[in-house]
């Protein structure tokens, strides 16, 4: 092994790694506060489509020497796809799965937009009748393959929008895991220099252009992820849990037989003034059902 497949195998890894790591602050951010109240319940229904594609599209070219034979066909080429690759777009699809069982297990409970099921159903019906026509040898492979990662690229571009806006919206990134963005920001970095090197190492670009729903989901991610950034350090550096802080006091006055009240504690700046007097009842409800 030169020292060019020992970064490639290195960088590879990396971005798995952090890539995978990403998935779980979230999952841990929800379960340490038992709500989902600042995550889009948007972003997750069209991630989960992005992910199941982006798994059939890797598994399927990495183990099947059908896929393989069809894609050489067409771009005179083997599938650009890594075993990492495989881990990473299987391992996102299963805590894709976790993440829309928290948001109707945690409150508030509040679904996706009517329109934003309706899309996502529809494409992941196509994806998988799709799959079955290929099985039974009906479509071609390459083909597919290609669909299926347009599919992915296209989910990962338009997923970001719903969690940017509900940001805006409750003017707080709180709830939306910040280290998930970080951990995000280097698996783009290495997934990005992992192609880099293979292309050294071919004297080609094929890296990049063969597998375009790598290399739209590394750079699309680095984007969104720098403007989390920003939302998070610069827009809305107020990071108080009023959502927790509700739940802890409804739970208080519950068991202590006191009623409700409708006047949660609002956020006050440094001298104490308050900074906005929006009923923090009413901030989650809203937030999730504009997403």
């Amino acid at each position: 092994m030169n020292i060019l497949q020992f970064f490639h195998a290195l960088f590879g890894w990396i971005y798995f790694s952090a890539w995978s790591a990403s998935f779980w602050p979230q999952v841990l951010l929800n379960f340490r506060r038992k709500t989902t109240a600042g995550l889009s319940p948007d972003f997750i229904a069209i991630n989960i489509v992005g992910f199941i594609s982006y798994a059939i599209y890797t598994f399927a070219s990495y183990f099947d020497p059908a896929v393989a034979e069809s894609y050489k066909r067409a771009t005179g080429l083997p599938p650009q796809v890594e075993f990492n690759d495989v881990l990473f777009a299987v391992h996102g699809a299963i805590m894709c799965g976790v993440l829309v069982w928290q948001v109707f297990t945690y409150p508030p409970r509040i679904p996706p937009k009517r329109y934003t099921a309706l899309t996502v159903g529809i494409a992941q019906t196509a994806v998988l009748l799709g799959l079955l026509s290929c099985i039974m040898r009906r479509l071609d492979w390459y083909k597919y393959l290609r669909w299926a990662g347009a599919v992915k690229v296209m989910s990962s571009i338009v997923k970001h929008f719903p969690q940017v806006y509900l940001n805006y919206h409750r003017t707080s990134t709180v709830g939306w895991s910040f280290s998930m963005v970080l951990m995000d920001v280097v698996g783009g970095v290495f997934s990005i220099a992992q192609q880099a090197i293979r292309c050294i190492m071919m004297g080609s670009l094929a890296p990049f252009t063969s597998n375009m729903a790598k290399t739209a989901l590394a750079a699309e991610s680095l984007i969104f992820d720098f403007y989390f950034i920003a939302q998070h350090v610069c827009f809305y550096p107020d990071h108080t849990d009023l959502d927790v802080i509700r739940m802890k006091t409804e739970s208080v006055d519950v068991e202590a037989g006191v009623p409700l009240s409708t006047e949660p504690p609002a956020r006050k700046d440094e001298n104490g003034s308050v900074l906005h007097e929006q009923s923090v009842d009413k901030l989650p409800l809203m937030s999730a059902m504009d997403t």
